[in-house]
């Protein structure tokens, strides 16, 4: 439909009011653009785009877990006009994505009702949209996984009206029409359901056109759809990557949707979908004016149910399908409520002004936009953005700024655990297809698969940095089944070719081999002698023991000195340890050559054998393995010292201690050089 518009009246033209729904939305969420917000999938999806400006091959490059190609879509298109690949550009494509659901919803109104009715009728949605907090969830300003697919659903119902209502005879709507609902699946797989309506809906739709079009119509809405699955096929059979698509996408998201977290009863169902306070109030309004407007169609008899209200009713459907199957309680999933909803608003108003015009629309604001606004107003939880600021004092913040010592933008990284933030805050690229491992972390059918691939990838990529990150807030499962060393082939390779650099807030940072920036000009006075997990001491021989330092991990203990009973006088050195729940290392600056090195241990906690089981490397190489000091002593409190002979690599010796049963634990430190001959002259 078009709408002419007279000179004197452009600034009221429709350009206009879609320019004004944008800038509303936009100055509405500006001070959102900046927070570090809780939910990683945004995160993730900012890792991926990175890792696709590499290698565009989606499975064969990035695995968005549940997540599909089109969802990286706005992101690469906003890099490539120049925005960088941080938070608030994801932010700003939220945005966009949440305002093109709105101009087709109000392009599809234009075709149903007149133009102050169609810009009237897409104002609930807004007035959600730009409410403080949104609801008070992040997960509706964060770019979540169902914008994009909100976007097409619009666009779709769009296109249905238009084939439907004003160019039935036009092959390329109906085209574009099967083209955008099957693109759906491809932004997530969950929206499955709503893409299949929305072709059910356009196949009865062209079969209702006049016979000469009615099955050239249909053969253009099939071959819409067919070309996207079919140009989706013939790229990963062409890459390599077909099995990948199958074990990721199709095996990965049947696995997820049979393993619910929660089972669903309509009463717990409804709990959730009203819990957002803004959700209850948009979906309050637009069910109240719904019921006003049917009582009255039914009392005055003045509508009947047709082919619209059924697909009306077969959308909603769809939608709270997808939403229910996972089985999972995710607020981001309420958003594939939005557009359908909106649009039962829209043909409600639709019904109304076709008896009153004015009274439909009086009844209509004060509804769906008035009392939603005033429940927000007084209902005691207003809250300032000032909350805003708390939001970036998150652990995450001290972890990426070391690292953003170690590596440069650009750089590969891999991260063992669920922080793809760490990625987007320091500018660094995915070293594996996937930016965080919930799948290899957590038993399951395809867990073996999940873990083969991910070590091919990070031994493929040599990232120069390689993270363990379970420790974190953003914990997947129990961490002492989820740490990296629990999967013994990626234990191996980070051994072998990592060195532990930093352990931040229980975040470990591991550097390769060779390329961890050491002490700047600085290497200890020899003989050295150290006190692991305490400050400086004088053993009884009269022989001072320094503070502890150069440690990377652990824990510092002391231990009151034993006095009375059969017990010996322990040494000041073994009242103290540095107990390591996991890997933990020392970096002891010396000039390249050879040491002897030697090592105290004594058991204060454990008075049994095979109670605590460790191993101690020197630069990466094992040089006891299963040590238990009990054992070795013969009874506890009993100190034992071992003696090694290593080499200094690099400026250091690297000292390390990684547990297999219980803690790992060191309480002192001896390193002497050994002088050759040629040393001597």
């Amino acid at each position: 439909m078009v709408v002419a518009v007279s000179p004197g009246r452009r600034w009221n033209a429709p350009p206009i009011f879609i320019g004004a729904l944008l800038f509303s939305l936009f100055l509405a969420r500006l001070s959102w653009f900046l927070p570090l917000l809780p939910n990683p999938d945004e995160a993730q999806m900012l890792a991926g785009a990175q890792r696709l400006l590499k290698d565009p091959i989606f499975w064969r490059s990035v695995d968005g877990t549940t997540v599909g190609p089109l969802d990286y879509l706005p992101l690469l298109l906003l890099r490539l006009l120049g925005f960088p690949l941080s938070f608030a550009t994801a932010r700003f494509a939220n945005v966009l994505t949440l305002w093109a659901a709105m101009v087709f919803l109000y392009l599809a109104a234009r075709i149903l009702m007149p133009e102050w009715a169609s810009r009237l009728s897409v104002l609930p949605l807004l007035a959600f949209a730009v409410q403080p907090r949104v609801s008070a969830y992040s997960d509706f300003v964060q770019y979540a996984t169902e914008c994009v697919p909100i976007a097409l659903i619009a666009c779709c119902i769009w296109l249905l009206a238009r084939c439907d209502l004003v160019v039935p005879d036009r092959p390329y709507a109906w085209l574009l029409l099967g083209f955008a609902a099957a693109c759906m699946p491809f932004a997530k797989l969950q929206a499955l359901p709503i893409s299949a309506v929305l072709l059910v809906a356009g196949l009865v739709t062209a079969l209702t056109n006049p016979r000469s079009a009615r099955w050239r119509s249909a053969a253009w809405l099939a071959g819409g759809a067919l070309l996207v699955v079919v140009t989706v096929l013939l790229t990963l059979v062409s890459a390599g990557a077909l099995r990948d698509f199958y074990e990721s996408y199709l095996a990965n998201n049947l696995d997820y949707a049979s393993r619910p977290v929660v089972v669903w009863t309509i009463g717990s169902f409804g709990g959730f979908v009203l819990q957002p306070p803004g959700v209850s109030r948009f979906l309050g309004g637009v069910g109240l004016f719904v019921c006003i407007t049917a009582i009255y169609v039914m009392v005055r008899k003045v509508a009947r149910f047709g082919r619209v209200e059924w697909f009306t009713i077969g959308l909603l459907a769809a939608s709270f399908y997808a939403i229910w199957r996972p089985g999972r309680p995710y607020p981001h999933y309420l958003l594939f409520l939005l557009v359908p909803v909106s649009f039962v608003a829209i043909l409600a108003l639709g019904w109304g002004i076709r008896q009153h015009a004015r009274m439909a629309g009086v009844v209509f604001t004060v509804v769906t936009i008035g009392l939603p606004a005033l429940a927000s107003a007084t209902d005691g939880r207003r809250e300032s953005i000032a909350f805003l600021a708390d939001l970036s004092k998150t652990p995450e913040l001290p972890v990426a700024r070391r690292l953003s010592e170690i590596v440069n933008p650009g750089d590969s990284v891999v991260i063992w655990g669920w922080t793809p933030e760490f990625y987007v805050l320091t500018g660094t690229v995915p070293g594996t297809r996937e930016a965080q491992t919930e799948r290899q972390m957590l038993p399951g059918p395809q867990q073996e698969y999940y873990r083969n691939r991910f070590l091919r990838d990070m031994t493929a990529a040599q990232p120069k940095v390689f993270i363990d990150a379970v420790g974190l807030n953003q914990t997947i499962g129990d961490q002492k089944i989820s740490r990296y060393e629990t999967v013994p082939k990626l234990r191996e390779y980070v051994d072998a070719h990592y060195e532990l650099s930093d352990d931040i807030q229980n975040v470990r940072l591991f550097v390769r081999r060779g390329e961890m920036p050491r002490p700047a000009g600085r290497s200890v006075d020899l003989p050295l002698a150290l006190r692991a997990g305490g400050e400086s001491a004088v053993d009884p021989g009269g022989r001072r023991w320094q503070a502890d330092e150069f440690y990377f991990g652990g824990q510092p203990r002391e231990f009151r000195a034993i006095t009375g009973g059969n017990q010996p006088v322990l040494s000041p050195i073994y009242l103290s340890e540095r107990y390591c729940q996991y890997s933990c290392e020392y970096l002891i600056p010396v000039p390249d050559g050879s040491y002897e090195v030697t090592l105290h241990f004594v058991e204060l906690l454990y008075p049994a054998p095979g109670a605590r089981a460790f191993d101690v490397t020197f630069n990466g190489e094992p040089a006891v393995r299963d040590f238990d000091i009990f054992r070795e002593a013969g009874g506890i409190a009993k100190p034992v010292v071992r003696e090694f002979k290593t080499e200094a690599r690099h400026g250091a010796i690297v000292i390390g201690f990684v547990p297999k049963v219980r803690e790992a634990k060191i309480n002192a430190i001896e390193i002497r050089r050994i002088v050759s001959n040629e040393d001597q002259y």
